[in-house]
């Protein structure tokens, strides 16, 4: 039976703790146009740090949007993202047995993994769902870049979607979807059908789409029958993605070929946490979740200066570190957050550095999205506390994607948010 079927055209679907969008993006003429798109907020404690607490609310907040968005949604098939303070990755250096069979075989490798796996995943393997992509091979060895998420997790969205009168077509980690939008000049994906027999319950896999000349590998399913009834496909993780639990600062680095080309930056600011992925060689080298969040500022204007949530807001994104509006008055109350934040991107890249061997002419440039990426004044500041040319995503184009004619667009101030819902809506594009 098949669960993931790529023939098919889906649209992306992202859900957060604190809010659900939805983008689909169709081809035209030459481009490639946002056909519908919609938004809703979710009350707080129906998603707690990506768990699912409140189905029944979550439902009927997608059935919803599904109702309300702009545009017209003609796909059913939802390309989904998993809470990202939920999935694990991690690269696995695993020796090869002495004798093989001759014939081509993943099993050997899959055995290796799951011998693996117990040691280097903080979850009872019985209770995980994982995915795989070979990263380098020689005669003796293997180095694995392994993908992993709870199965009550995958379970548990999966439900929901369905029950929202939707298909789920792939469920992907949120650093994939965002290199795709932000850098999808460079960044593509060609994947196969895959075949995977399940044999008692049917959820659909963690996938993670392939680019174009990738090494493909073989995606497994916890208790799938693995006698040679699953095929080969090109599936790959091409996200660095590490650690559970939203307060945890943790990263986890992949080593590939040296490129000499200077890495990219990417600062997703969202509601609850923030997300730092490090873009080089044409792929992921390193994620990082850090808990520094747009709400944060909010509740701080809310609080210093006696503002409404909608109020606050407003000034953050028309205010914000500009000295010349609001009187001034919220550049000092901002000012400590931008702090931190731009110490916690200095610490990522010496980190990089550190650990990367073609990684020592300093960073190409910084990119910002996710709603917090708003902000006024941002951008600029960083570039001068970074010396990083920086930029936030400010319009739709910069997803290289426009606006369908007869799609009314979505605000100016809100486009940066939608990153990670349009990434997931390219996958099938």
């Amino acid at each position: 039976m098949s669960f993931l079927n790529f023939n098919l055209s889906g649209f992306g679907l992202d859900i957060s703790d604190f809010s659900i969008k939805i983008a689909q993006v169709v081809e035209g003429k030459g481009e490639r146009l946002l056909s519908a798109w919609g938004k809703t907020k979710i009350k707080p404690g129906v998603i707690d740090k990506g768990v699912i607490t409140d189905k029944e609310q979550l439902v009927s907040e997608l059935k919803k949007l599904k109702e309300s968005v702009s545009g017209n949604l003609t796909s059913n098939f939802a390309v989904a993202c998993l809470p990202e303070t939920k999935t694990f990755i991690k690269v696995f250096d695993l020796s090869k047995p002495k004798k093989t069979d001759k014939k081509e075989s993943s099993q050997p490798l899959i055995d290796a993994i799951e011998k693996e796996l117990p040691k280097e995943i903080p979850l009872p393997v019985e209770n995980i769902t994982y995915d795989f992509q070979i990263v380098r091979e020689d005669d003796s060895s293997w180095s694995v870049l392994v993908g992993a998420a709870p199965r009550d997790i995958i379970m548990d969205y999966n439900e929901v979607i369905k029950s929202a009168g939707f298909s789920v077509l792939a469920l992907e980690i949120e650093a994939q979807a965002i290199v795709r939008a932000l850098m999808s000049d460079k960044y593509k994906t060609s994947v196969k059908e895959r075949k995977i027999k399940i044999p008692k319950i049917h959820i659909p896999k963690i996938s993670f789409g392939s680019k174009e000349g990738e090494d493909s590998s073989v995606a497994v399913e916890k208790n799938s029958n693995l006698n040679g009834k699953a095929e080969n496909g090109e599936s790959i993780i091409d996200k660095i993605r590490n650690g559970f639990g939203e307060e945890k600062k943790t990263a986890q680095y992949v080593r590939e070929r040296p490129t000499s080309e200077k890495p990219t930056m990417i600062v997703d600011l969202g509601a609850a946490r923030s997300g730092m992925i490090v873009y080089h060689g044409d792929s992921i080298r390193l994620t990082r979740s850090i808990p520094i969040s747009g709400s944060q500022i909010t509740k701080k204007i809310m609080d210093e200066m006696k503002l409404t949530p909608a109020k606050a807001e407003q000034a953050k994104i028309v205010c914000g570190l500009d000295e010349r509006k609001c009187k001034g008055k919220l550049k000092p109350i901002i000012d400590g957050w931008v702090n931190e934040l731009a110490e916690e991107i200095s610490t990522t890249m010496t980190y990089y550095h550190n650990s990367s061997a073609d990684s020592n002419e300093g960073f190409k440039e910084l990119l910002l999205c996710g709603g917090g990426a708003a902000l006024n004044g941002l951008s600029e500041r960083l570039s001068d506390e970074l010396s990083v040319p920086a930029s936030a995503i400010g319009d739709i184009s910069d997803y290289r994607v426009s606006f369908h004619k007869e799609v009314p667009p979505i605000p100016k101030r809100s486009v940066s948010g939608f990153a990670t819902a349009i990434g997931l809506a390219l996958r099938s594009v």
